[in-house]
C-alpha cells in the first residue's frame, strides 16, 4: 500500500466517525440485484422463526 493510499484510507475513516448513525446506516449496505432469488415468486419459509423452528 502507498502512503498516499494509507493517507486517504485515514482521512476517509476520521470522515466517517464524523457521520451520524444513520447516514452510517445508510452508507454502509449496499443492495446487490441477485437475479434468481430476487425474481423468485415464492420463498422456502414464510418467516425467519418458521426457519428457525425446521
Amino acid at each position: 500500500m502507498q502512503d498516499d493510499d494509507l493517507k486517504d484510507f485515514r482521512t476517509q475513516c476520521e470522515r466517517n466517525l464524523h457521520r451520524s448513525v444513520e447516514e452510517r446506516m445508510r452508507y454502509g449496505f449496499c443492495y446487490v440485484y441477485k437475479p434468481v432469488l430476487d425474481d423468485a415468486p415464492w420463498r422456502s419459509f414464510d418467516s425467519t422463526a418458521a426457519y428457525r423452528k425446521w
